[in-house]
């Protein structure tokens, strides 16, 4: 885990507080400790009407809202950072498209140039040939007067 103590803390209190696992143990922690209290009778350690229990639950009111309060402020922060890494992701990813877009255009204008040297080719090579067969007469010619 990254982060300091305190960071810790509040992402472990974010984790497990607002759990149904967390809420399922506190109450059996609580009717356990009744029960146990109940049957140990004159020899319980927190007798009924469980002053220590309810010192506990005070101690626990005074605290939880503290603690959702950092746990909550902490969430925000991991939130933020999160959108930040993304944002940094999103536009790391427009400059590649940006960088694929002018290699694009680049690419088209070369295609471009070369459609035009294949026409020009193909121009050369009719005259070439015009020129084959204008020869060729001459010379047909040439060996009929012979």
């Amino acid at each position: 885990m990254n982060g300091t103590l305190g960071q810790r803390a509040a992402d472990l209190a974010a984790k497990h507080i607002g759990s149904w696992a967390f809420l399922i143990a506190f109450n059996i922690f609580v009717t356990s400790w009744c029960v146990v209290n109940a049957l140990l009778g004159g020899r319980a350690f927190d007798p009924y009407p469980f002053i220590l229990l309810n010192l506990v639950f005070s101690w626990l009111a005074g605290v939880q809202a503290p603690v959702i309060m950092i746990s909550q402020n902490r969430q925000e922060e991991v939130g933020r950072e999160t959108q930040l890494a993304i944002l940094r992701l999103l536009q790391a990813q427009q400059h590649v498209i940006q960088q694929q877009g002018e290699h694009i255009g680049a690419t088209n204008d070369l295609l471009g140039q070369v459609e035009k040297a294949l026409a020009n080719i193909e121009k050369l090579a009719k005259s070439q040939g015009v020129m084959l067969e204008q020869i060729l007469e001459e010379v047909e010619d040439e060996s009929d007067a012979a």
